[in-house]
């Protein structure tokens, strides 16, 4: 049965995925960062040597999909040479970046790897407006420009990806036109989530109608650009097929996240919302295999088990249905054990 891809994280059949906070060293400040980077990064960060142990038991488990993210995974030490590692193990390797640091150098080497695709963040068509929402950062708009252009001449794979806020919630389009110009693959939007340091820039978070007019748009222009003759994609993790089943979670399951001290946790936003679902021990002396079958991530399960179960005697009419992102849940109404927001169009009345 088809069911909605609720998920932030999309993810497809058959894969497993781990999204790894590299390193929590970053050249920038962003408001809305999930992490909490820091210019020194953490002084008990995973060395190159154990990562690339780890990746190696990754792969033997079962694990064919990598997302680097950080911090800014650049600036991580030997990066280029666990970047090249990654690539030989596994399916599907991502690196999510600032594009603060890649001049041609850089770009040389990404592309000699052969990425499945890098990430490069843009927030706002305006220099001025992300450079801000950056942590004034200055100059980080023109060099993330560059890089993504730099990037695509090279061959490689690009996505500019834009953080939707109530400050740049009228710019879709011009970051659509923006990302065609430096020849983007795709723009990937996605909404500002009161996680990690934007907590304390509450300000930027859409809820409410607001929110269903943007995500309403965001499929127009998806649709519009499908019918060009030369298509930009524009994507978005959560499009709902209405009248469909939602997916459940896949945390501590196909997708998991790993912090840059070697913690391991169901999904880096369940995590950050509520540090009970991470590992308590870390990688630096435990093995990947026991941290997945932690007690922290079992007790996760188990919170989606009796989450699932909810639909026995909850509203939701949908056959089968699995209510979703419990992160979502918790961030929009205040639960974890609350319906997804795609779950409200197919409630009873």
């Amino acid at each position: 049965m088809e069911t909605s891809q609720a998920c932030i994280f999309f993810l497809s059949a058959g894969k497993k995925r781990v999204l790894w906070e590299i390193t929590n060293k970053c050249n920038a400040r962003c408001k809305h960062c999930c992490s909490n980077s820091t210019e020194e990064g953490l002084p008990n960060e995973l060395s190159s040597q154990r990562i690339t142990k780890l990746l190696e038991e990754l792969r033997n488990f079962g694990f064919n999909q990598i997302y680097f993210t950080g911090g800014e995974p650049l600036l991580k030490h030997n990066f280029i040479n666990t970047l090249t590692h990654t690539r030989q193990l596994f399916d599907d390797v991502v690196l999510s970046t600032n594009g603060g640091v890649i001049d041609e150098n850089i770009a040389d080497k990404i592309a000699t790897i052969g990425l499945d695709y890098v990430s490069v963040s843009i927030d706002s068509f305006s220099s001025e407006k992300h450079d801000i929402f950056r942590g004034g950062t200055c100059g980080l708009h023109n060099r993330a420009c560059n890089a993504v252009k730099l990037l695509s001449s090279r061959g490689v794979r690009v996505i500019v990806a834009c953080t939707i806020t109530n400050e740049n919630s009228e710019e879709l389009e011009n970051m659509l036109q923006l990302a065609k110009t430096l020849n983007a693959n795709a723009l990937l939007t996605q909404f500002f989530l009161p996680v990690g340091r934007a907590v304390d820039y509450k300000e930027f978070f859409i809820s409410g109608d607001k929110r269903k007019t943007l995500e309403e748009k965001i499929y127009y222009l998806k649709q519009k650009c499908e019918s060009e003759t030369n298509p930009i994609k524009i994507k978005y993790k959560r499009f709902l097929n209405k009248g469909t089943p939602l997916e459940k979670c896949l945390g501590g399951d196909r997708f998991l996240y790993i912090t840059a001290e070697g913690k391991v946790g169901p999904c880096p936003w369940i995590c950050k919302i509520e540090p009970k679902y991470m590992s308590s021990n870390t990688l630096h002396e435990h093995s990947f295999e026991s941290l997945f079958n932690s007690i922290e991530i079992q007790h996760f399960k188990d919170l989606l088990n009796k989450r699932e179960q909810l639909h026995n005697y909850g509203a939701c009419e949908i056959k089968d249905c699995k209510h979703g992102c419990p992160a979502i849940a918790k961030i929009y109404k205040g639960n974890f054990m609350e319906f997804d927001l795609f779950c409200d169009i197919n409630i009873k009345d």
